[in-house]
């Protein structure tokens, strides 16, 4: 995470409101970790926090009715596929020796290593997680793995919910004193250096009041200018191709020819305008002559499909050509 002093303080301010905040990053900034852990017997210092490298690892739960029947396994894949080293990171038990800021263990890594707690603050919680790999999508293919993202976000109380996607993103520097290992507070900006000296104060508030006095009476002189509202966009395509990649990826074969024959399928409803719940001997007429083709290369693609959906292995082979059919199906048909 990046986060400025600003940014620090308002997650902070809102926190202290009530509200809850949960964080599952591979580092936590220094300034939020100082204000939220003010321990006598440590000095808390994120890099302390320990770490190894390894290509996959176990986690789970403590709550009796969260934790899973059996530790649920993560890897780290490559974008081939392949798994890797890569570094996982965990609370050291110094973290957990003050009471003071109310620690609370809610989850394990390698069953011993603690990678989710829970922090206090004013009449709000934090929630520190430091194994985001579990939320990526290849790992949330399976069924076990988003149970766990479920059960880790079951820690949000009712209300609405901010994603924060601007702190992941490394386009501002560090937050003050990230790299010092001294427990100083950041210093002051310029505009409380500003209002604590009369003479500029008047001058910013003045200036201020101008300013108001500008956009009001130039408002009522000018047109509002009317916002151009951008134009909706189809995901569709990006999402159906991220999906039959990941499993392409797993060798999935079978799911990934049924996820084709949905998509095929929804395709002949929408061009045609034909409603159907499966394709039948009736409804393979009509579509042929609707599309003006035999009716033998739709049975063709329902009697591979037939055979795929009641075959437990699928090979690469049998899935190019259910492909081609349906590919050449659109081609005649653009």
């Amino acid at each position: 995470m990046y986060m400025s002093e600003e940014d620090t303080y308002a997650l902070l301010d809102f926190v202290e409101r009530g509200n809850t905040a949960i964080i599952s990053s591979n580092s936590i900034p220094y300034d939020l970790m100082f204000h939220l852990t003010d321990s006598t017997c440590y000095d808390i210092w994120w890099e302390d926090v320990k770490t190894f490298s390894a290509d996959s690892v176990i986690v789970n739960f403590t709550h009796p009715t969260l934790k899973m029947d059996k530790n649920l396994p993560l890897a780290y894949f490559n974008s081939n596929g392949k798994k890797e080293q890569t570094t996982w990171t965990y609370f050291a038990d110094d973290f957990f020796c003050d009471e003071s800021y109310s620690p609370i263990i809610l989850g394990y890594l390698n069953d011993e290593l603690v990678n989710f707690t829970r922090l206090q603050h004013g009449q709000g919680k934090f929630y520190l997680h430091t194994t985001p790999l579990a939320f990526t999508n290849i790992n949330l293919l399976k069924e076990r793995n988003l149970a766990y993202a479920e059960n880790m976000f079951s820690h949000l109380t009712t209300g609405s919910i901010y994603w924060d996607s601007y702190s992941r993103v490394a386009n501002k520097p560090p937050a003050t004193n990230q790299n010092s290992r001294t427990r100083t507070l950041p210093e002051e900006n310029a505009l409380k250096y500003i209002l604590s000296q009369p003479p500029l104060a008047w001058a910013w508030y003045t200036a201020l009041g101008l300013a108001l006095l500008y956009f009001i009476f130039r408002a009522k002189r000018q047109q509002p200018i009317i916002p151009v509202k951008d134009p909706n966009t189809n995901t569709s395509l990006e999402f159906v191709s991220t999906v039959g990649r990941l499993y392409f990826l797993q060798n999935n074969h079978r799911q990934l020819a049924l996820e084709k024959m949905q998509i095929f399928i929804g395709n002949l409803k929408e061009r045609y305008r034909i409603n159907f719940s499966e394709l039948d001997e009736a409804t393979i007429k009509k579509v042929a002559m609707r599309a003006e083709m035999s009716e033998a290369y739709l049975e063709k693609i329902v009697k591979i499909h037939k055979n795929i959906k009641d075959s437990v292995f699928v090979s690469e082979n049998t899935l190019v050509e259910f492909h081609q059919l349906i590919e050449q199906f659109g081609k005649r048909n653009v």
